[in-house]
């Protein structure tokens, strides 16, 4: 089965959101000092030496590029609004893209194929970095190092049913289930709002490679990763735009 008949499997899209849900209610020892998605990734992308990317830049054959809007003004607002949002913090899985969920011959003792791997990035902080994650990553195909946009955005009424499916499972999970903010509108306004920002680490990743990075050494690599910037750019104003204008009282 490929991964686009995987995702367009409804019944296998909903283990996938009872995995998560019960990954984030996992009783293991986690410190639970809570990790700031958008300010990590803000430490992140200032690291980079402008002088040294300007060189990996003019190496990579792309001397002129540069995103449509400004990194660090995009950061700020972000680590202004990630505030702005009640959430629950949970365990997350860290890295919840697609290519991070195996699908398994033989079903597990729930009954179900879907399976989560790679967990060095789980860290104490909001359900809605992992939820937004998986969206934005359904997105996105990477077949070793070449990286692309393989499809649109999830539509809402697919959003709603996976993060039903999630709720459900939470239910399920805990005696602190809350409807004022375990509900479905809830989780939208938090993924999307991390879905928006689960770009920008892509961006501090890119910005961040060295004169010997490996990128340099493979040039389809490298359109591959100026074609991803590309476009994960061109979706982000309009989306952050219609983010604001959907949840402007909520962002008073």
């Amino acid at each position: 089965m490929s991964l686009k008949d995987t995702y367009e499997n409804d019944e296998l899209v909903k283990q996938v959101a009872r995995k998560l849900a019960r990954f984030h209610h996992l009783d293991v020892p986690l410190d639970k000092k809570e990790t700031k998605t958008v300010s990590i990734t803000d430490q992140y992308y200032s690291r980079h030496d402008p002088a040294t990317y300007k060189k990996f830049l003019a190496a990579l054959g792309y001397p002129d590029w540069k995103l449509p809007y400004d990194v660090k003004e995009e950061l700020e607002w972000g680590m202004a609004t990630e505030k702005k949002i009640p959430a629950r913090l949970v365990r997350t899985h860290g890295d919840a893209n697609k290519n991070n969920i195996m699908v398994r011959e033989v079903p597990d003792k729930f009954g179900e194929k879907m399976m989560l791997v790679d967990f060095e990035g789980g860290c104490w902080a909001s359900r809605g970095r992992d939820l937004g994650t998986f969206f934005t990553c359904l997105t996105l195909e990477m077949n070793g190092k070449d990286l692309w946009i393989c499809q649109e955005y999830p539509t809402e009424e697919w959003r709603r049913m996976f993060l039903q499916e999630y709720l459900d499972q939470v239910k399920q999970l805990t005696n602190d289930f809350d409807e004022k903010l375990d509900n479905v509108d809830q989780l939208l306004f938090e993924s999307e709002f991390f879905s928006l920002m689960v770009g920008h680490f892509f961006v501090g990743f890119f910005h961040n490679q060295e004169l010997d990075s490996y990128l340099l050494k493979d040039k389809t690599v490298a359109d591959s990763q100026i074609n991803i910037h590309n476009g994960l750019g061109e979706r982000y104003l309009p989306q952050k735009q219609r983010f604001l204008e959907k949840y402007a009282d909520k962002l008073k």
